[in-house]
Formats: structure tokens, sequence, C-alpha cells
């Protein structure tokens, strides 16, 4: 299928629209490096610049772009990729909701920055880093054109199981397309993988290969300046284990990386993505469902912190409000 071309925008047509996101449209100082270099492990892997002390006990911060980095030796790394395989549970139906909304979010703001009409259905979207495929099944449901790519043969086999075995391949590495895929697509969605990596610049120079010139990087990550991170630390039982997310980032991390791939337009938000507040809060509580003991801790936190929970979302983009757990960011290469 061949793809509709659309030219560049221009590079400064539009300002920031809020304290909760951020648009910015034209280039700061290049970094004096070449892609693909390594930074010493006493750097920062976004910015280079030199780490601080340790903020929390696997993590150590920078203060030049507030990027929280964590550098364990490896359990399932694949080329600087820390992912989490057959361990990871089926997506929950709110969370693959999530994901699509992103997506069809992340679309419209592209189409506003490039002043065009969204065009549903037309663009042609890769899903980097697929998994079981869950969120190809639903935006193909939903009406996008979208196909996905992973490393991850037990994944694979899982979208196959879907039914999306021929929208879905396997791949060596990310940033490896199969044939015919290279320079394709009009957008690439990369939900959740940036923390997966090292060296988080690795996934938008895999985007790379598959956008055509002038498509979008749509994304999420976790956002390291979000309200629960600060009262409750990075190390959450049964959550963020640092193997799993070496890399936690900021706004101006995201802005830091995009200025080596590209000059174009940068947006950034943070929000809070789960239909259900009380799950995502039950995840953060919880180490083990099935002890009794630790359903009513679950049952008990829940009920003390949804409050809190609720509130925030009802104050979410508004000025002074505590800032959400994700962060959603879209950058066109």
């Amino acid at each position: 299928m061949e793809m509709p071309m659309t030219p560049p925008p221009d590079q400064a047509r539009q300002s920031s629209t809020g304290t909760a996101q951020r648009i910015r449209t034209r280039p700061g100082p290049r970094l004096v490096r070449q892609i693909g270099e390594v930074p010493r492990l006493d750097r920062c892997p976004v910015c280079w610049d030199p780490l601080e002390a340790r903020v929390e006990p696997n993590y150590r911060a920078c203060t030049g772009c507030g990027t929280a980095t964590s550098r364990p030796s490896g359990l399932d790394i694949q080329d600087g990729y820390h992912f989490h395989d057959l361990q990871v549970p089926e997506p929950s139906p709110a969370t693959t909701l999530d994901g699509l909304k992103h997506l069809e979010a992340g679309l419209t703001r592209a189409a506003e920055l490039e002043q065009r009409r969204l065009r549903p259905g037309r663009e042609r979207i890769l899903h980097l880093g697929c998994g079981r495929g869950n969120l190809v099944e639903a935006a193909r449901a939903a009406g996008h054109n979208i196909f996905g790519v992973d490393v991850s043969a037990p994944s694979l086999r899982a979208c196959e199981r879907r039914g999306q075995g021929s929208n879905c391949r396997l791949t060596p590495s990310l940033g490896t397309a199969p044939e015919g895929w290279a320079g394709r697509f009009d957008a690439v969605l990369a939900i959740e993988l940036l923390e997966h990596f090292e060296r988080p610049l690795e996934v938008m120079q895999a985007a790379r290969h598959y956008l055509r010139p002038g498509g979008w990087l749509i994304g999420t990550t976790r956002n390291g300046r979000s309200h629960w991170r600060k009262m409750l630390g990075e190390c959450w039982p049964g959550v963020a284990w640092p193997q799993y997310h070496p890399s936690i980032l900021e706004a101006r991390g995201i802005e830091v990386l995009a200025r080596v791939l590209s000059a174009g337009p940068v947006w950034t938000e943070t929000l809070c993505d789960r239909s259900h507040a009380e799950e995502l809060l039950e995840a953060r509580v919880v180490r083990d469902s099935r002890a009794p003991r630790t359903n009513l801790r679950r049952r008990l936190l829940t009920a003390a912190l949804w409050p809190s929970e609720r509130l925030r979302q009802l104050r979410a983009g508004r000025p002074g409000a505590p800032e959400g757990d994700t962060l959603r960011f879209g950058l066109q290469i």
C-alpha cells in the first residue's frame, strides 16, 4: 500500500499551549557527539552530563536533563533492550485502550502541527515493540492501518494466535527493518518503550529507519517528574525493576534526544492514562495479590489513596497541578 506523502511543516507555527504540555518548533544547540557513540558509565545516556549521587537505591540522577539511570549487569538484554518477554502477563483491556488513545491523540496532534486534516485509516503506522499484538489488534478493529515489529519470538507467536501474524514481524533488533518496511510508515508508535533501553536514543534511531521523511514518532514513557514517583520512589514492589527500566526520563530529556535527530516540532505532555485509577494504585502497592494479607493491604491502601488520585486526575493539565505518571510525546523526524 502506498503511503500519502505530506510535506514537512514549517518550523515555527505553534507555541506552547499550557503548563502541562510543551511544543518546541525550533532546534536548540546541536549536541557535540556522533549518533551511535556510547557514553561512559559515569555519564548520562541522554545528555552526557556527569551523573550525580544516587537518588534511589538503584538509580543515579542527571541534573542536566533530569534522567534517572540504572545500569545493572543484565537479565534478558538484547542489543541494549531490557525486555520482560514471557514474564509480562497479557495486557488488560484498560491498558490496551489507553494505548489506542495515545495513538489517536498523537495522530491528531501531528495533523494540527502540520495544519492539515486528520486522515483516519490512511496513515500507515508501525507499533515498535508490539509485544503480544493486543494494540495492533485493537487499532485495526478501530480502522487504523497498523503493523507491528518485536524482538521476542514468544510474543510474536502470541500475535499469530491472535490472528495478527500477517501484520507483525519478528526482527533481530528493533532497528533492523524487515524487508520492504524501511521508510514506509507515516508514524511509528513507541508505547512504554524508552525506559527499557540503556540508551533511549536507540529507540528514536530505530523509528527513523521505518519512517518516511517528515514522519512522526509518537510515544509514551514513565514520567520522571510524576507525583507518585516523588512520593514513593522508583522501586515499587512488583512494578519498576531496574533491570527492566534502566532509564526514567523527563520532558526535557525527550527534547534533548529529539535535537540529535531532527529540527522538527517536538511536543510533550503528562497525564494519568489509566481508565481505572484503582487498577493503577493496586499495581503500585501489591507484590503478590494471591496472599490474603496482601489483598487486605491492597484494599486498605487503595481506599486511602483513591481520593488524592481522583483529585489529581481532575486537576490534570491545570497550572500547578501534580504531574502525571505518563509522559506522552511526539516528534517529527
